[in-house]
């Protein structure tokens, strides 16, 4: 749309000026009296503006054409990258992989064997502790349920 406008404007000034120019050159021949130049004038911006449009459409269809091939050549050129990158860095990770996976199943290992007792014990101090509360709240329960029966 901007090569549009800016053919409008270009055609439009130039054919004022081609039109100018020869209404002047058409006094100077004529040398007596001056023949009206502003509808010449006038006429000749109209034609220089259609020019002008016609050529800035033309451009404005190349240059998205060329842009929408160049936009397809890069996003294949981006897949091929991608492909290049992806086949050379699977070595990488998985010699990666290798080395931390036995890393991990010794952090595994040893949190298996320090912490699961741990929690264990503190989980059965905490039943423990909160029994004599569970069993009082029973009792009340059933002492609410035979009041409500009877």
């Amino acid at each position: 749309m901007n090569s549009l406008v800016k053919g409008a404007l270009i055609g439009g000034a130039v054919g004022a000026g081609i039109a100018r120019l020869q209404a002047s050159r058409q006094a100077n021949a004529t040398s007596g009296a001056k023949p009206p130049a502003l509808p010449s004038v006038a006429k000749g911006v109209v034609e220089g503006v259609l020019a002008g449009t016609a050529v800035g459409f033309v451009l404005d269809r190349r240059a998205r054409s060329r842009a929408r091939v160049l936009a397809i050549e890069l996003t294949d050129e981006g897949l091929a990258r991608g492909r290049r990158f992806a086949h050379e860095a699977r070595p990488v990770l998985e010699s990666a992989y290798d080395a931390v996976a036995d890393q991990i199943q010794d952090a595994s290992h040893l949190m298996a064997t320090a912490f699961v007792p741990t929690i264990v014990a503190a989980a059965e101090r905490a039943a423990e502790a909160a029994w004599p509360t569970f069993e009082s709240a029973v009792d009340a329960a059933r002492a609410r349920a035979t009041s409500m029966a009877a």
